[in-house]
């Protein structure tokens, strides 16, 4: 099984938590920004991370997890009760779409503000000559990427606030709760979507954020107050 992925991205480390989850062995195959879009149209994938498996190449982190819980059933990352099911594949689709872009354009605000935070997530995890590339690349690709997400000041505001209202959720709901986990009594994709889409903001041990240096303090400021909540 081999997963196609960006490094930095969160959408892929939601992938590389599920296969975990279910114990499935598996091997990363880090694809260059921009050179992936080629890669995808020859395989009639859009999105990373995709998957390769028997014969089957699986494209978006959401179709990845359907994926794995109809041919890996065990452990269910689903709820067996089928109301707490649709809660829980209600809830991973709505921080997917919500939380993940903000997350990620929130992240990319501060790190195009530092260029050596930015080439040390972004191309870290790539060979000794990606890692160089990238570097004298790392302007016009920075330049880049404002323009695709449309990164100003504006879009960071309402993505820091996105942020801010999924965290009210998701302490409303753990409140609600006198489980540790959303939904059911075991760890579902739910939980992995919420904490691996988080994860650029919380930098957790492994992530691609948590050994780089220099990111702009209000990014660990955000990062602090984060952390803080329960």
């Amino acid at each position: 099984m081999i997963v196609y992925q960006f490094p930095v991205s969160h959408y892929c480390e939601k992938t590389r938590w599920t296969l975990d989850a279910k114990g499935i062995h598996y091997t990363v195959k880090n694809l260059f920004p921009g050179a992936h879009k080629s890669f995808l149209r020859a395989r009639g994938g859009r999105a990373l991370p995709a998957l390769q498996h028997d014969g089957a190449f699986v494209a978006d982190s959401r179709a990845i997890g359907r994926y794995l819980e109809e041919r890996f059933a065990l452990p269910a990352l689903l709820p067996a009760d089928e109301t707490e099911r649709r809660a829980a594949i209600a809830w991973g689709d709505h921080f997917d779409v919500e939380l993940g872009p903000a997350v990620r354009l929130l992240a990319y605000s501060y790190l195009l503000e530092r260029p050596p935070a930015f080439v040390g997530v972004f191309f870290g995890g790539y060979p000794a000559l990606l890692r160089l590339w990238g570097t004298l690349l790392n302007k016009p690709i920075r330049r880049a990427i404002r323009k695709m997400y449309r990164i100003d000041d504006g879009s960071r505001v309402r993505a820091q606030g996105q942020v801010f209202a999924a965290m009210a959720r998701l302490e409303e709901r753990l409140g609600q709760r006198r489980s540790e986990f959303l939904f059911g009594d075991a760890l579902s994709l739910a939980d992995i979507t919420t904490a691996a889409l988080l994860s650029p903001l919380l930098m957790p041990s492994e992530s691609p954020y948590h050994a780089v240096t220099g990111f702009p303090p209000p990014l660990i400021a955000l990062r602090e107050e984060l952390r803080e909540t329960p």
